[in-house]
Parts: C-alpha cells; sequence; structure tokens
C-alpha cells in the first residue's frame, strides 16, 4: 500500500519535542501513589494521566482504567504543522495479559470512560484493553480545528492514523508487554485493515468487525443489495423478499404521507440544537432519512414483526390514516433519525475521511422512485435524479470544504495490493444481512488472512454469535497467532 515506515515513529522534531517532555515531567508533582499511573505519566510524550472511576461489573477483566493522553504531530511527514493531543482509554487487566488495541475509528463516549466496558475479545482473553480516540475526532483533534472549513482535515489520513496506532504501541509496550492484537468495528475495521498493511510487526493478529471498503465516493452496490438480495442466506429466497418488500412498502408510506408529516420532522431537528448545512433543508433531510432507515434497520432492527404490524394498522378513516402515518413516522425516527448529517454529530469527520479516501456508497433512490412509480405516487420527494451523486456532501459539507475535499481514487487499490503480501495475521468478520457486507474487501488470496461470515447477523456481529465449531475455529486461530 504504502513503504513501509521506520519501526522509530518519532521524526527529529519529534525526538526533541518528547525530550523535552520528558524533562518537565521531573518537575511534576505526582500526587497518586498506583505504579501504573507512574508509569503511564514516565512515559515520553505523555502529556496527562487521569485515573477514572468505574463500577466494575465484569469478573477477573479490567481492574483499573486510566484516560491518558499523547502528543502526536498534526502530519507525521511535517512535523513542522504542530501537533494535538491524543485520548486514549487504557484499561489495566494484568501486566502479562495480552494487549487489545481498540482502533475506534470516531470519538471515545464519555458515558462509557464511566462504565465497566468489556469487549468480546477483552473478556475472551482476559486482556488490558487501550481504546484510541481517533485523530480529529472529539477532543483528540487541533485546537483550532474547525468543522465549517477545509483547515487540517487534509492530514486525517489514514496513514496518518495508523502512525498514531504504531506510536502508541512503540511507547506503551516497555510498561504492558509485547503481546498485541488490534481491532476495530466499521470505519475502525477498515483502519484495522490499513494499520496491518503499514506495520505488520506491530501486533500478533489485526481484527475487523464489519468492515467497509466502498470502490469509490459513490458506490451502487449496497442499496442494489437492500433491494434485491440482503437477508436471502438467513431467511431463504421468498421470506427475505417478503422482508425487502414491507421495507420498501414502510418507505413508499413515508413518503406518501410526507406532506402530513413534514412538520413533526422539522419538531425532530429543532429538538436535536444541531446545525444543519445550508443545502440541508428538512424537506432534503426527510427524503434521504427515510431511504437511510433501510440501512439502520437492517444494520440494527430487523423487527419485521413491528414493521408488519404498522404498515397493517386500519386506513378507513381519516382519523385512522393520521393515527397510521404518525405510528409509521415514530418507528422510523426511532430507527433513523436526522442527527446523522450534522456537522455537530459526534461521527462527522467520518464523511471526511469518505470523501477524500475510504469512499462511500451511493445514495440511491432508483429503487425507491420505482416502487413510488408503481404506487401510483408522483412529484413527493424533493431529491431529485440529478441531486444524488453528490446530495450526501452537499448536505454535510460547507462549499468551500466540498471545493477543498479531493478523494484518492487509489487508496482502495493500494490497501488491496497491500494484503495480498502482507506478513499480518489478519481475522476479517462479517455479517450478511449487514448492508455494509456488500461493499467488503474483495476476497484477498492470501494464507494469513481468514474470513468468517454469519448469514443470519448484521452489523453487531461478535464472534460468539457464531456455531460452537466455528467459535473453536476461530479460538485456535487467534491462540495460534498470539502464542507466536
Amino acid at each position: 500500500m504504502y513503504p513501509r515506515r521506520s519501526q522509530n515513529p518519532f521524526t527529529t522534531f519529534g525526538l526533541l519535542f518528547l525530550c523535552a517532555i520528558g524533562l518537565m515531567w521531573f518537575a511534576r508533582e505526582v500526587k497518586n501513589t498506583d505504579e501504573i499511573y507512574k508509569r503511564l505519566w514516565a512515559i515520553e510524550g505523555v502529556t496527562g494521566v487521569d485515573k477514572l472511576s468505574f463500577e466494575r461489573t465484569y469478573e477477573g477483566c479490567i481492574q483499573d482504567k486510566y484516560l491518558v493522553t499523547f502528543e502526536q504531530p498534526i502530519d507525521w511527514k511535517n512535523p513542522e504543522l504542530g501537533t494535538f493531543s491524543q485520548r486514549v482509554e487504557i484499561g489495566i487487566t494484568d501486566k502479562a495479559a495480552v494487549n487489545l488495541m481498540h482502533l475506534d475509528g470516531y470519538a471515545l463516549q464519555n458515558d462509557l470512560l464511566e462504565r465497566d466496558y468489556v469487549p468480546e475479545l477483552v473478556e475472551m482473553y482476559k486482556a488490558n484493553y487501550i481504546h484510541i480516540e481517533h485523530r480529529f475526532f472529539g477532543e483528540s483533534s487541533p485546537d483550532d480545528l474547525s468543522y465549517d472549513e477545509p483547515g487540517y482535515w487534509e492530514y486525517m489520513t489514514c496513514e496518518n492514523a495508523a502512525a498514531d496506532y504504531h506510536s502508541i504501541y512503540t511507547r506503551l509496550a516497555p510498561l504492558l508487554g509485547e503481546t498485541w492484537m488490534s481491532y476495530g468495528e466499521n470505519y475502525g475495521g477498515l483502519l484495522s485493515n490499513v494499520y496491518a498493511s503499514l506495520y505488520p510487526e506491530d501486533c500478533k493478529l489485526y481484527v475487523a468487525f464489519a468492515a467497509p471498503c466502498p470502490d469509490g465516493t459513490n458506490d451502487k452496490r449496497l442499496y442494489d443489495y437492500i433491494y434485491t438480495d440482503i437477508g436471502t442466506d438467513a431467511y431463504g429466497k421468498e421470506q427475505a423478499g417478503k422482508y425487502r418488500n414491507l421495507v420498501t412498502q414502510f418507505q413508499v408510506d413515508l413518503i406518501k404521507n410526507k406532506q402530513d408529516l413534514i412538520g413533526l420532522y422539522n419538531d425532530v431537528i429543532d429538538k436535536t440544537g444541531m446545525r444543519f448545512r445550508e443545502h440541508a433543508s428538512k424537506e432534503v433531510l426527510y427524503d434521504i432519512n427515510v431511504l437511510e432507515f433501510a440501512v439502520k434497520f437492517w444494520q440494527y432492527n430487523q423487527e419485521f414483526d413491528k414493521l408488519e404490524q404498522v404498515l397493517s394498522m386500519p386506513e378507513d378513516t381519516a382519523d385512522n390514516r393520521l393515527a397510521k402515518a404518525q405510528a409509521e413516522f415514530d418507528f422510523m425516527i426511532s430507527v433513523q433519525g436526522p442527527e446523522d448529517w450534522s456537522p455537530d454529530r459526534y461521527t462527522w469527520p467520518y464523511y471526511v475521511s469518505a470523501a477524500t479516501e475510504t469512499g462511500e456508497y451511493y445514495h440511491d433512490f432508483l429503487y425507491l422512485r420505482t416502487a413510488l412509480s408503481e404506487a401510483g405516487i408522483q412529484n413527493e420527494m424533493t431529491v431529485t435524479p440529478d441531486m444524488e451523486e453528490t446530495l450526501l456532501w452537499d448536505i454535510t459539507f460547507t462549499d468551500e470544504q466540498k471545493n477543498a475535499f479531493n478523494y484518492d481514487s487509489d487508496f482502495r487499490n493500494r490497501l488491496i495490493s497491500s494484503l495480498k503480501n502482507t506478513d499480518a495475521r489478519m481475522l476479517m468478520i462479517y455479517g450478511a444481512t449487514d448492508p455494509l457486507y456488500a461493499v467488503r474487501l474483495p476476497n484477498i488470496s492470501n494464507n494469513n488472512i481468514r474470513q468468517y461470515v454469519h448469514p443470519g447477523l448484521a452489523h453487531t456481529i461478535i464472534i460468539q454469535s457464531f456455531p460452537e465449531d466455528i467459535v473453536k475455529e476461530i479460538k485456535e486461530y487467534i491462540d495460534q497467532c498470539i502464542s507466536e
């Protein structure tokens, strides 16, 4: 994918900076007598350590938690640009345990910092937990980073993110030991794959759950899958077709009743307290909300009985029609609301990565338009076919950002080429009823990469959801990797 970076993550600038930080540490009074706390403060480049209070609910797992900040360069190739502070949650189970590096891909959620959140692999291996907030998300951002200007966003690359992970690994390994695994879900899963391609010697195993890798910024495979094939392996061809039709009929009803519901939708937007871009009118947001309901429904819900119940509500009177429309609207909002398209949403920086490097699926209204036409419903949608190609970027970016963000069309090819030859041990896990399964990496011929697909599960898939014999097989592979 890219030339391998040096195992030493620090530039000359970085070394001088970290030496200065080290000298500053000697003048710092360490009030906490906890040994791990002291040793974390002693690591070069650490600028903050807080011991977290949390209620333990898992026996034998995380005993102490710390929130540690590491100073990182804004751009690893141009250290003169300055630095930012990157937050890392560190959960200590046992200093001799396996270390699990969680590549979140998003911002750390403060409510999780206060809870005994134990990921599956931490529980399985009684591992230490190193949870990294992605660069330029949440508080891990340059001080003057703006969500409304191009600014530093060009440096939020996967290559820079992988260098962040490598530097954190390099600095923590002397304290926590050399046996590491990395894992991520969704965008974090893609980042785990990139990390493996660039730094294959850091971890014994790189695990990716539900990791997409779209082909370009308008990959049409996702909505093709949602409307023509999703669920077939899980429910059988006939039943899956019925379920897909239920989702489509639900969307048709929501568009049919748009004029009656748009006021309610505007209320929902107002209640979020969030900003939206100039081109994100409530009418446009309503249309994309209806479209994206299908994605979120398959990913996280799949309550087909409830969907059928709402669709079968009577419409024999005006009051009943209104009650049905209200019930359908409430169900849509419970699954998908407008927050995802606000620049105030904690996940918003993901769209920068999608627009410039990692790609995104096409927001394709073709199947919904066809269903509306067959139902005799005309001119209820605000989004027109000529708007679709740039729709997502129009409603998430400012005009200045759209003009500044350029897509790296070779990113995906470099990643695939690198993984074909990598020595990294990798594990890729998917659920076939996850719409993102349609835009995954292609099957890669490399004996170091194992791939498992559960036909009946979706976006929240875990290892232990597989049949017992497959769980045993996966665990044996993990055991083999971390023991070598």
